[in-house]
């Protein structure tokens, strides 16, 4: 498995504001040599407090941030993806702790994930 992930490598960040999904006009990329992957574009999203995006436990960068990942023809992704955001505690009645979301093979992308210290949610909705 960690071969898989290994050979794509093609999750990309910027910081900025709330994307459109790419769902509906994905571009043709090389991945891991082949010209066959759709890209499409995920806003991940903290709410209460700053975090640390990690995907696939490689940190990314604070959020919020896009992420490119993989797609198929059909809009499902072209490998499992995790997803984490690492919360850091703030003062001594918190602790650090980590929300991490699984994507699937057979997932639809979503447009957004927004994640808290309680859990992640899923948007597939361009109203983020």
């Amino acid at each position: 498995m960690a071969i898989l992930l290994g050979a794509w490598g093609c999750q990309t960040v910027e910081n900025t504001a709330p994307v459109s999904s790419t769902l509906a006009n994905p571009a043709v990329a090389r991945v891991g040599g082949v010209e066959s992957a759709r890209m499409a574009e995920v806003q991940i999203t903290v709410s209460g407090g700053a975090g640390t995006v990690v995907v696939n436990r490689k940190p990314m960068g604070l959020a919020p941030l896009r992420l490119s990942l993989p797609v198929t023809n059909q809009g499902f992704l072209a490998e499992p993806v995790v997803v984490a955001v690492r919360f850091v505690a703030q003062d001594v009645t918190q602790s650090s702790m980590s929300v991490e979301e699984v994507l699937e093979l057979t997932d639809k992308v979503p447009v957004w994930i927004e994640f808290s210290r309680d859990g992640a949610r899923r948007g597939f909705d361009q109203k983020r």
